[in-house]
């Protein structure tokens, strides 16, 4: 906490770790007061050391638009023999399911559409 304090005003912040051994996963939440304190931690702070090992710092994502952004990943597909073509009809079904639900968001005002982000996941933190 006191390593973006420096950032600006903190509303929250904690390191997820194990039920049972309270050990660290090796990520955290930060909630800052401000959408542009969020954007200035991760400018200053993402791929910065930070006991020994170099912080990945990005504004959180909604499971909506996670969600999203995996449909509309290319399948992974085996090795294509030469000479074949793959077929693209999952990947495009996959894309516009992905267009019609983003859409249907923005019509209902959800969360996920509306800016001023200010949660930080912090990855690869010590497991100390």
């Amino acid at each position: 906490e006191a390593h973006f304090e420096a950032i600006g005003p903190i509303r929250r912040a904690f390191v997820v770790r194990e039920k049972g051994t309270r050990a660290s996963k090796g990520f955290g939440f930060v909630t800052f007061a401000t959408d542009d304190d969020a954007r200035s931690a991760v400018a200053q702070l993402h791929s910065q050391p930070f006991q020994g090992r170099k912080l990945i710092v990005e504004v959180e994502k909604s499971k909506a638009e996670a969600k999203t952004e995996k449909s509309e990943r290319p399948l992974k597909r085996k090795a294509e023999r030469p000479g074949t073509t793959a077929p693209t009809t999952a990947a495009s079904a996959q894309v516009s399911r992905a267009d019609t639900k983003s859409a249907a968001a923005s019509r209902r005002g959800d969360k996920a559409s509306k800016p001023g982000r200010h949660r930080l996941i912090v990855r690869n933190l010590s497991f100390k």
